[in-house]
């Protein structure tokens, strides 16, 4: 695949409540209010792997993987984490490092302790 290759996932909080978006490994986190919506874009060289979501009542975390490089996006424009305001300049992004084979980025933060197990 192309270095530049681009996925884009439109997610939707259908909810009367504000949800919060966490994107790991880095645990960025978003604000995405009541009845509104983003597009999730996965970015990389890869895009062979398999993009975990683990939707909650107020907490839906995105899970990359190895390769992959994920942002967010609303109206055209990546968010900054944490203020959900745009980016003017949007920096390079680090892409999730290599797992053991077989192992998606959920189990690896969970055998670190900072996942809870399914």
């Amino acid at each position: 695949m192309d270095a530049n290759s681009i996925q884009t996932f439109a997610y939707h909080n259908d909810t009367d409540d504000e949800v919060v978006l966490i994107v790991e490994p880095w645990i960025e986190e978003y604000r995405v209010p009541a009845r509104s919506s983003v597009d999730i874009v996965v970015r990389g060289a890869r895009l062979d792997g398999v993009l975990e979501i683990a939707p909650g009542e107020e907490v839906t975390t995105v899970f990359g993987y190895p390769g992959s490089m994920v942002s967010i996006v609303k109206d055209g424009h990546e968010l900054e984490p944490f203020t959900n305001l745009p980016l003017e300049e949007p920096e390079p992004r680090t892409p999730v490092p290599d797992l053991p084979p077989g192992m998606r980025t959920s189990d690896f933060l969970g055998l670190l302790g900072l996942r809870k197990p399914d």
